[in-house]
């Protein structure tokens, strides 16, 4: 049999991966660990296809898996990409809560 992969335009094949892997595991009754690139790779296919339900864990997840500065930019970065306007701001403000020292680079960079 040849193979011919579906391909979606603008998506990530490992967002979709990491979207379907949650629903067909070998064991359901184990606990799902998903990593952090993992995560921030199954927001954009949730936001795009409306998966709010998917969306909604996926943030949360996110928000209590940041452990750096550099992370904190990132999701930024991402928000500001996929134009969720409310979870960007209140990335920003999370951001200058944690006192981090930023630097010129780091503006820059979002």
């Amino acid at each position: 049999m040849e193979e011919q992969p579906i391909s979606i335009k603008g998506d990530s094949y490992r967002g979709w991966e990491v979207l379907l892997g949650l629903f067909y595991r070998d064991n359901h009754l184990e606990p799902t660990s998903i990593s952090w690139n993992d995560v921030m790779m199954l927001l954009p296919v949730a936001h795009k296809y409306c998966m709010e339900a998917i969306k909604t864990s996926t943030l949360e997840c996110i928000n209590k898996a940041i452990k750096s500065k550099a992370q904190r930019i990132e999701f930024i970065n991402v928000m500001k990409t996929l134009d969720m306007y409310d979870s960007f701001v209140t990335a920003v403000i999370e951001l200058a809560d944690a006192r981090w020292e930023l630097t010129f680079e780091d503006a820059q960079e979002m």
